[in-house]
């Protein structure tokens, strides 16, 4: 498997050995990741399953739906921030680009 252009490091292989051949199992393992390791900075989380409509609008090979959800409560970022405009693009855009893009996990 070739590297896209300056890829490389534990983000690429990542990629190369969970994202690509086992996509519902780094979609769930990256869920219980942010749940356990971001909740100092997000509030109290939890992990759901994806809604029907979630479901239906994601590919089915890509998430098995269980655990592939996770649910923040209370956002203390957009508790301090106080605007829903700096959450969107100053946490939830710049997280979802780094999923998609150097993760190789789908948003």
């Amino acid at each position: 498997v070739e590297a896209r252009a300056g890829r490389k490091g534990l983000l690429y292989w990542f990629e190369v050995l969970f994202a690509r051949p086992f996509p519902v199992f780094a979609g769930r393992l990256n869920s219980w990741v942010t749940w356990w390791a971001a909740q100092w900075l997000m509030g109290p989380c939890t992990l759901d399953d994806l809604s029907p409509e979630d479901l239906a609008a994601a590919p089915s090979e890509l998430y098995g739906g269980q655990g592939a959800q996770v649910l923040v409560h209370r956002c203390r970022f957009l508790e301090e921030a106080g605007c829903a405009s700096v959450c969107v693009n100053a946490c939830k855009m710049p997280t979802q680009a780094f999923f998609n893009e150097q993760m190789g996990v789908p948003m």
